[in-house]
């Protein structure tokens, strides 16, 4: 069931960061373009069960090169979206 939870929720997160595409309104900004924020709910999944392995300072090399969360928002929207993709699939 938990399993089911987290697909779900990042399933949510990839067609909330779809939509934004669609619907009109200002995301934050960096240099390289617009950024997707995570929405709260998702992210206390994400440091709930991801984060302790996946950040920047973590001693898991092997899980941070696969992938930082705390990077997450500076990556291109085709880079993202692709990481989210990978994030689904690894999930499922």
């Amino acid at each position: 069931m938990n399993k089911f939870i987290r697909l779900l929720s990042l399933a949510v997160i990839s067609i909330a960061f779809c939509a934004s595409f669609l619907t009109p309104g200002p995301l934050p900004a960096h240099p390289g373009g617009d950024v997707f924020a995570i929405p709260e709910e998702i992210n206390v999944i994400f440091k709930n069960s991801c984060y302790e392995c996946h950040n920047s300072q973590s001693k898991n090399n092997k899980a941070k090169f696969k992938m930082k969360i705390d990077e997450l928002a500076k990556l291109k929207k085709s880079k993202l979206v692709a990481k989210l993709n990978k994030i689904v699939k690894e999930i499922e």
